[in-house]
């Protein structure tokens, strides 16, 4: 990471998307078999809630790093128009150096504190799976296939959506609503804390309605959130709340997309799903920005074409999921 922003410094545009890249495939390494350690030590109906806890510390650190932006990133400004701009010289490596720090500390907690074989050890798990011969070559039926590759689609569409927004929104804030870069990260950062607030309670909430239901309101939200959002032209604290309810939604779909795709796995193939999910999640993080971006350069829109992009991509997912069959958990929860 620290690597990525001497990088992003010189310039150098290729090395740049090489290291990115080699990020990038990291965070695929770990991140994969880091999540897939909660299925195997939590029984089918309780992982919508074991998911929104893993959602939840992740998003500690997100806040994090908006927050450390907010302080990090003020820019300079422009005395004639009283706009804040970014020099061509303006250095982005300290946000860089405190983020990979906060990850190196995280790493080292884990290191010293969990004991993966022990608790394997220690945990008697009856997941009531289906007839499983240990290969992890079990094949799926045609239906549950089906639902499958509409939950992998509709993860790879929501994704885009969201990143998309993300990761042009403060751009959007300093050409649109001519707000810093900094201070852009306050609404993301609202986003972060209503969705670390809603985790829990909507992981319970997802075992009462439904995974399938918890994620279609949570989409529905999203595209209301994207649409309102689409006729703000000017700095408002209403923003605040749009974003509020972008946390909520992106909550309700994150704790039970997961568990809806690792339901339909065997016992000794949850990691291979796992690698399924985050393998779609993660191709729409690359290609967002991408695609978005050069929409944003090549239409005369430019900014103004990221919420209608979003709003595209988030109503396809509404479609996709809706056509899911199967992920449900087989027992209910009180």
């Amino acid at each position: 990471m620290v690597a990525l922003a001497f990088l992003n410094e010189s310039r150098s545009l290729v090395p740049f998307i090489i290291t990115l890249l080699g990020l990038l495939i990291v965070m695929s390494i770990y991140r994969g078999p880091a999540v897939a350690y909660m299925p195997d030590v939590t029984e089918k109906p309780l992982r919508s809630r074991a998911n929104a806890i893993i959602n939840l510390v992740g998003y500690i650190g997100g806040i994090f790093s908006t927050v450390a932006m907010m302080f990090l990133l003020k820019g300079e400004k422009d005395m004639e128009t009283g706009k804040t701009y970014y020099p061509d010289d303006y250095s982005f490596i300290p946000i860089f150096l405190v983020v990979a720090a906060f990850m190196l500390v995280a790493v080292l907690i884990m290191v010293f504190t969990v004991n993966e074989n022990k608790v394997l050890a220690e945990t008697n798990i009856k997941n009531d799976e289906e007839e499983d011969d240990g290969s992890g070559d079990a094949k799926l039926s045609k239906p549950v296939f089906k639902s499958l590759i509409l939950i992998l689609l509709s993860v790879f569409l929501w994704f885009t959506a969201y990143n998309a927004v993300t990761t042009s929104f403060s751009r959007y804030c300093l050409n649109v609503l001519d707000v810093p870069l900094g201070a852009s990260s306050g609404y993301l950062t609202v986003a972060t804390i209503v969705a670390i607030l809603a985790f829990v309670p909507l992981g319970k909430l997802a075992d009462k309605i439904g995974r399938k239901n918890s994620i279609l309101f949570g989409i529905v939200l999203m595209t209301l959130s994207y649409t309102i959002a689409l006729f703000i032209k000017a700095e408002t604290p209403f923003l605040y709340a749009i974003f509020g309810v972008v946390g909520i939604g992106w909550t309700a779909i994150n704790v039970s997309s997961f568990p809806m795709v690792v339901e339909m796995s065997k016992g000794s193939n949850v990691g291979k799903y796992t690698g399924f999910y985050y393998t779609f999640s993660m191709a729409a993080q690359v290609s967002a920005p991408l695609i978005s971006g050069f929409i944003i350069d090549h239409t005369s829109w430019g900014y103004n074409t990221l919420f209608p992009f979003a709003i595209l991509f988030s109503v396809l997912s509404l479609i996709t999921m809706s056509l899911v069959k199967h992920g449900e958990s087989k027992i209910t929860v009180s």
